[in-house]
């Protein structure tokens, strides 16, 4: 198979059943594969304007209805895109379609009618995903599902004479829990119907920042001792240029705030702004990249953060001083945010090697410690930089423990309940976040529950009556 370890591995049938495609990257770039017959080797699909290194999210590509074209939904920096793919390849040129889809959210994903030119797509909004009715060339063109923000509809799949269509409807109740160091004791903080989400502490304030949409538009929200307030909002930018806001983190002495932000044309950069207002700047000069997270030094001098160009991730580090040139500190690292310990001492880590597994490294890149952890999906620092406190993932519950960094010995604190499993509705996004005591950790949980629904009627009226639910999970 031409596709590195990193290919998809979901690919899609042709309607005959002689052919599969699917995407996958080879040597960083994100590319569409196909096998005809079924079992044979894969080929890259040629010729491919569309192949791209800063692809994100879950490419999505299908056979159209009649097999003789693919369709494929990619999310990169720039903005997102559709093609049209003839098939067999080289009976035609890639076409650019659904020119009309925002860059919101997760890459949709659809189901065409037996015509080909029109069907169902699953889009996401500050409202929730829904289903829409859309055409090849313009993309949706009418709403065909609502329901409140935490109900999203996804995955259509259209029976082949068009008149019934499967989807999933998904229910989601968005977290902010704090667990005990001491017992593993988890207390609700937050609780939303609405996406929330990514919390951080300050380190020496009782005080903590996340992101929202509470209010019906992205936000950074700081909360204390009886207030809760956003401190940067969509406003501080030309206006409908921000899709969301993420992963925040208040500066030492919680007087700025480290955030990213995903833009209309889907770059992700982060940014700093004052917590009292005032124009945002830029943290790095770079362009064309992905940024993520940011964890500050504890003298406030600069911010470790996720890198992402080329298909490679690396740990970057970069002044605060706005629009300053990063440094590399390493190349190929996972995908979990990097932190800072509060000695200064290290930088926490996911080396996806097998075998290594979560690391630290020193600030001068010379030193390196690793620990192994491969089930544990994120970690933080005790007060005193001598622990590390993770949350391993098994298959029944989730296991509160610490680490010690000098022995590597374990302590197991307790059983977490899976619901309060920790969970991101972006990737990266996951921390734990050590509250001012040193006591808690603080971090976001989503409980989902998922059903199966059939809709048929749907081009006639009182088609809502012909909905139904069949299963439910």
């Amino acid at each position: 198979m031409p596709m590195d370890s990193s290919y998809q591995a979901y690919p899609r049938v042709s309607p005959d059943g002689k052919a599969l495609v699917d995407v996958g990257y080879n040597q960083g770039k994100l590319s569409v594969y196909t096998a005809s017959p079924v079992g044979s080797a894969f080929q890259r699909y040629t010729p491919a304007p569309f192949e791209t290194t800063t692809a994100f999210n879950l490419p999505f590509a299908q056979f159209d209805p009649d097999g003789r074209s693919i369709s494929l939904v990619v999310d990169e920096t720039g903005g997102r895109q559709a093609w049209k793919l003839p098939y067999p390849p080289g009976k035609g040129a890639p076409e650019r379609i659904m020119k009309g889809l925002n860059g919101f959210g997760i890459t949709p994903s659809w189901s065409w009618f037996p015509d080909g030119r029109s069907g169902i797509v699953s889009w996401a909004s500050e409202q929730g995903g829904r289903l829409w009715f859309a055409n090849v060339r313009s993309g949706p063109t009418r709403q065909l599902t609502s329901g409140t923000p935490s109900e999203s509809e996804s995955q259509p799949a259209l029976s082949p004479d068009g008149k019934k269509m499967l989807f999933v409807q998904t229910k989601a109740d968005y977290m902010i829990v704090s667990a005990s160091l001491s017992d593993a004791n988890v207390k609700r903080v937050i609780s939303s119907e609405v996406r929330t989400g990514k919390p951080a502490w300050a380190l020496h304030h009782d005080e903590f920042v996340y992101d929202s949409i509470r209010n019906g538009s992205p936000a950074i929200w700081m909360r204390g001792e009886g207030w809760d307030r956003p401190i940067v909002t969509g406003e501080a930018f030309p206006p409908g240029t921000t899709n969301a806001f993420s992963t925040p983190a208040l500066s030492p002495g919680s007087d700025r705030v480290a955030y990213t932000r995903d833009d209309k044309d889907r770059q992700f950069q982060n940014w700093i702004s004052s917590v009292t207002g005032g124009p945002p700047v830029r943290l790095t000069n770079e362009k064309d990249v992905v940024e993520r997270g940011g964890s500050w030094s504890p003298d406030g001098s600069k911010i470790v953060y996720w890198h992402y160009r080329d298909g490679v991730a690396s740990l970057m580090v970069v002044n605060t001083t706005g629009e300053a040139t990063p440094v590399r500190l390493r190349q190929r690292i996972g995908t979990p945010l990097p932190e800072w310990s509060p000695d200064g001492l290290w930088i926490k880590f996911l080396d996806p090697a097998e075998g290594v597994g979560w690391s630290l490294i020193s600030p001068d890149g010379k030193t390196v410690r690793s620990y192994g952890e491969s089930k544990t999906g994120q970690m933080t620092f005790s007060a005193d930089s001598k622990k590390l406190y993770g949350i391993r993932v098994e298959p029944d519950r989730c296991i509160l423990y610490s680490l010690d960094i000098a022995t590597k010995e374990e302590k197991i604190i307790g059983d977490i309940a899976k619901d309060f499993t920790p969970a991101s509705y972006s990737n990266p996004g996951i921390r734990l976040s050590l509250s001012p005591d040193g006591k808690s950790i603080l971090y976001a949980a989503i409980r989902r529950s998922s059903s199966l629904w059939m809709l048929e009627g749907f081009d006639q009226p009182g088609w809502l009556d012909r909905l139904r639910g069949i299963m439910a999970w």
